[in-house]
């Protein structure tokens, strides 16, 4: 009798989160070199980071095991909306949170370096979702992830709010040829700037569009509050 796990296939969206965790196992590996400096006195640190240092480099490895089954059991849940992103990054984002509940808001370094390339690979994911919800006029998506009181800026300047933003991309645009290009995600504390240059054919014209979205956490969930577009000269 075959296992349940084995007929289990990852999602897209586990596969990424995924590699990007299994990655930062390296960073965790090397703050792990760090923990006897502190406790010896060999490097400067307070007196409770001496006394959490073992503590809290313990915490980036299961952040990071707990992670990773967190994909797991998502995929396996069948979760959508909040709930999904809730159960599936819910673990990572306690880590950007934690620093500021202990009593001198430190953390071992490694467990913010995991922290970040979490955020990262879910900003590149949220990234590719709203390519794709431009790509096909995904209205619902754009409404559930685009803060209510969203602003974008668009390439002649002009200033509209989400509401016009989706009445704009209501319809499906021909355009063939898409490509996405110059994808960097930098996060910038609780805010993550997204950036990049979206290339298309539009009725046989050829056009580049460069641009950035601002992402920030509300209501525990990742949401867009801002947008600038600007027209690249091909």
């Amino acid at each position: 009798m075959s296992s349940p796990l084995a007929a289990l296939e990852l999602s897209n969206n586990s596969r990424t989160t995924a590699g990007i965790l299994l990655i930062t196992v390296v960073a965790v590996e090397y703050g792990g070199l760090t923990v006897p400096r502190l406790t010896r006195g060999q490097q400067p640190a307070t007196g409770f980071q001496r006394a959490c240092a073992r503590a809290g480099h313990g915490h980036a490895g299961l952040l990071v095991v707990f992670a990773l089954v967190a994909q797991i059991l998502a995929d396996a849940a069948d979760m959508h909306g909040v709930t999904n992103v809730l159960a599936r990054d819910g673990i990572w984002v306690a880590a950007i949170l934690f620093p500021g509940m202990t009593p001198e808001a430190t953390l071992d370094a490694s467990a913010g370096d995991v922290a970040e390339a979490a955020v990262v690979a879910m900003l590149h994911r949220l990234n590719a979702e709203y390519l794709r919800a431009f790509v096909h006029a995904d209205t619902a998506w754009y409404d559930e992830h685009l803060s209510d009181d969203f602003v974008c800026i668009l390439a002649d300047g002009r200033r509209i709010d989400k509401t016009e933003y989706l009445r704009r991309n209501t319809k499906r645009l021909r355009v063939s040829d898409v490509t996405f290009d110059e994808i960097d995600v930098r996060p910038l504390g609780t805010v993550v700037l997204v950036q990049g240059v979206i290339t298309q054919r539009v009725r046989g014209a050829r056009t580049s569009t460069r641009y950035t979205d601002v992402w920030c956490i509300r209501e525990g969930r990742w949401q867009a509050v801002a947008a600038q577009l600007t027209q690249v000269t091909i």
